[in-house]
């Protein structure tokens, strides 16, 4: 009996804080944000439009859209709820419920793959990453989907030449139960989650991977919040810490240039870029922003070089690939995609580069977007097999 009345006593509050969030919002679009309000339409609400108008309207007033969100998710959180804007929240932990390729899907990409495999002369190797839900599904109620990953990244697997050598990050990342493998307020790989993937992987490229005992680790974040968190809002739920591996057997450097077009390059001294500490971007601390192609060049004592087709999930595993690699070429084909033929020359310069090995680490979300793999036609490494 009791808590049906908090129950009514939060409704009738929220209802009221909804009511003048509203009528703010509503002056403020026609009196200070001229032309914010977009015209209401029948044809433009059945396609989309008018509440696409609206979401923009609400994003160029987040001062007002972001207290809006807060207060809902904490109203929902109080009424007993634990799933807020597509984001579960569980013990200060957020999770989101993946899109999972279908079966389709896993053919098609698993055909482009194979295809320029055909092409070219260096070993590949697939590495599917999990998702976080996988990781953590012991902790999701009923209703959420609990997709069985491990069965589609076999099946994928499967679809996969026999001469592509499969990588498991699975095994490494369960190994260990209740590590931060993932960040709480985030979908991305901690540092320790690309460590394992590095750790339990690496010999398969004839390499000896580093233990933890070798590396210092730098806290270089303490207050991130990422994407997850900005979903929802939710005041409860802590910051993660962004730690950065510092190999201690020498000091690693690397020089990153990222191509966006042909005569659009960025250059960097580091494979870390320590200023996105300073912004609201902190996580590309790791890697710095995303790119079509990035060129890292280090200081590793080894000669061999390697080209990685890649999502943001790779980001943090570059880290630990600089110890062993003097040259890595990481390519977004999703990015690629966009550009088309302005990223001619640089392409063109990575067909003709003797790379050792070619890596594709995705995380199986990734493989549901099958058109970016059609970019894969543009690289031509080598004469065939």
């Amino acid at each position: 009996m009791k808590s049906s009345i908090v129950q009514k006593i939060y409704t009738i509050l929220f209802s009221a804080i909804i009511i003048c969030f509203g009528v703010y919002l509503t002056i403020d679009c026609f009196f200070i944000s001229k032309n914010c309000l977009p015209e209401f339409g029948i044809s433009k609400f059945l396609y989309g439009e008018y509440q696409k108008d609206v979401s923009e309207c609400l994003n160029k007033n987040m001062y007002i859209y972001k207290p809006m969100k807060a207060i809902k998710t904490h109203f929902d959180m109080l009424t007993g709820k634990s799933f807020a804007n597509g984001v579960y929240i569980k013990d200060s932990s957020l999770t989101k419920i993946p899109q999972f390729p279908n079966v389709s899907n896993l053919e098609s990409v698993a055909e482009k793959i194979n295809k320029f495999n055909d092409r070219t002369n260096q070993p590949i190797y697939s590495l599917t990453i999990t998702t976080k839900t996988q990781i953590d599904n012991d902790q999701f109620v009923s209703y959420i989907f609990k997709g069985d990953e491990s069965s589609l990244i076999s099946e994928y697997n499967n679809l996969l030449k026999n001469d592509i050598s499969k990588l498991d990050a699975i095994t490494p990342l369960t190994y260990i139960k209740n590590m931060d493998v993932y960040y709480k307020t985030d979908s991305r790989l901690t540092g320790l989650g690309s460590f394992l993937i590095y750790n339990y992987n690496m010999k398969q490229f004839g390499v000896s991977p580093f233990s933890m005992r070798q590396f210092n680790i730098e806290h270089a974040v303490n207050n991130f919040y990422g994407e997850l968190y900005n979903k929802i809002l939710y005041s409860n739920v802590d910051s993660d810490t962004i730690d950065l591996f510092h190999y201690n057997g020498y000091v690693v450097n690397g020089n990153v240039d990222s191509i966006y077009s042909d005569r659009n390059v960025s250059h960097r001294t580091t494979i870390y870029d320590l200023s996105r500490k300073f912004y609201s971007d902190k996580i590309n601390i790791v890697f710095g922003e995303s790119a079509p192609i990035k060129n890292v060049t280090t200081n590793s004592k080894s000669k061999n070089s390697i080209l990685i087709f890649a999502d943001r999930n790779i980001d943090s595993l570059i880290q630990f690939f600089a110890i062993h690699y003097v040259n890595i070429t990481v390519v977004n084909l999703a990015e690629c995609s966009d550009l088309g033929d302005s990223l001619k020359n640089s392409i063109e310069k990575i067909n003709s580069t003797p790379y050792d090995q070619v890596l594709f680490a995705y995380g199986i979300e990734s493989l549901t977007n099958t058109d970016q793999f059609d970019f894969l036609k543009k690289f031509n490494l080598c004469s065939a097999k």
